[in-house]
């Protein structure tokens, strides 16, 4: 009896691996690890946006707001509704173009859509309305040269670069048909044109009308050379998009009775009620031990992490992110994953409000750059951004 268990249990494992998916719980009943930033980085700096009166911003609300290249920084700040241009550095370059109706106005803040380094362009998305979709491209200093009009997917939804193409995550409106594309995914090229759709989206249709509270949540992240996706809460699995553009099923995040289910978000009476007993994915990223999960829950937010050796989950012991014992500074959670390379950013004056008491186990250069960004910024400062390497 014995023997035929351990067999199951090989052969379930063993197809797990073969298929390369893997379950991932999430409750938020899980128990606490002691998971810290020190087991996981090899380097932490931080990049103060310059504050001047020029490129004054208030918080960053979103996290596809913010574009980050190899040479710079690109801010869409939705309280001015404006875009600036910084230097890795933090140095402000530029105001990039300016609200308005105007043939080299953007219409309002949206994600910015590129920087193209080698072209030394900035590309805007601007949607004037449902039938005037196009892309805007500036120089480096903020001048308008041409634009574009495009297919709404590409300024409508949330995009990723890969590969010099453009992946679409699509589903905004899943309980209209007539308004929602038929797959999850669109795959455009570099020129903007339709290459290919995939992943069916799950639609559904609404019992009760009324405000909807439905959470379109999206996640996609860089790792190991491939781009990572998981759009909406009805999909719950995570797929690593190849280089030919197919799409292999790669994690299930996995709610169990905490999930949502198409009988709560067709009723909308029944939604609103059980919205927050759900839990709302926000984000998923990976390195080469774990993989890291936020969700919301019972307005609560819950930081994850996934063992991938072990197959097991624990929840980080904060409820910020990341425990920060590397200098003590804020406890840490990234926007986005561009490989090794983990971004995350904060208003200045969570910086002052830090009250980590964490003996830290970093370096002396760690110690010594986060003091002297505290004695660079005030609470009206701008926004700093967080740049993590986690170790190979």
């Amino acid at each position: 009896m014995n023997r035929i268990f351990y067999f199951s249990i090989f052969m379930f494992l063993s197809m797990q691996t073969f298929t390369g998916q893997e379950i991932i719980r999430v409750d938020p009943g899980t128990s606490r690890g002691t998971l810290t930033l020190s087991d996981l980085v090899e380097s932490v700096e931080y990049v103060p946006l310059e504050t001047n009166d020029d490129c004054l911003m208030g918080e960053i609300k979103r996290s596809e707001h913010v574009l980050v290249s190899n040479n710079y920084i690109l801010v869409g700040c939705v309280t001015s509704q404006s875009y600036y241009l910084f230097n890795r550095s933090g140095k402000f370059i530029a105001k990039i173009g300016n609200q308005g109706q105007g043939p080299s106005d953007y219409y309002r803040v949206r994600s910015p859509f590129a920087i193209d380094e080698e072209k030394k362009q900035v590309i805007l998305s601007s949607s004037m309305s449902i039938d005037k979709q196009q892309l805007k491209y500036y120089d480096m200093k903020g001048k308008f040269l041409h634009s574009v009009s495009v297919d709404k997917g590409l300024t409508e939804f949330t995009h990723f670069q890969f590969e010099g193409k453009y992946v679409v995550t699509n589903p905004n409106y899943p309980w209209k048909k007539e308004l929602d594309p038929p797959f999850n995914y669109s795959i455009y090229s570099k020129d903007y044109k339709l290459i290919k759709q995939e992943i069916a989206t799950i639609h559904y249709s609404m019992t009760q009308r009324g405000g909807q509270s439905f959470p379109v949540l999206y996640c996609g992240y860089l790792y190991n050379g491939l781009l990572h996706v998981k759009n909406t809460t009805l999909n719950d699995t995570v797929y690593s998009i190849n280089k030919n553009f197919t799409f292999s099923p790669k994690y299930i995040i996995n709610a169990g009775k905490h999930a949502f289910t198409t009988q709560i978000l067709s009723d909308q009476e029944l939604n609103r009620r059980m919205l927050f007993s759900r839990a709302i994915i926000a984000s998923v990223f990976e390195t080469n031990k774990y993989v890291l999960i936020s969700y919301m829950y019972d307005r609560k937010w819950y930081y994850q992490y996934y063992d991938k050796g072990l197959r097991k989950s624990m929840l980080f012991n904060s409820s910020s992110g990341i425990p920060n014992d590397y200098d003590g500074g804020l406890d840490f959670w990234p926007h986005q994953q561009n490989g090794n390379e983990f971004i995350g950013w904060y208003d200045a004056y969570k910086f002052e409000e830090n009250e980590n008491k964490t003996k830290p186990k970093g370096s002396g250069n760690a110690l010594e750059n986060l003091k002297k960004l505290n004695q660079k910024i005030d609470s009206e400062s701008n926004p700093i951004l967080v740049i993590v390497k986690m170790r190979q």
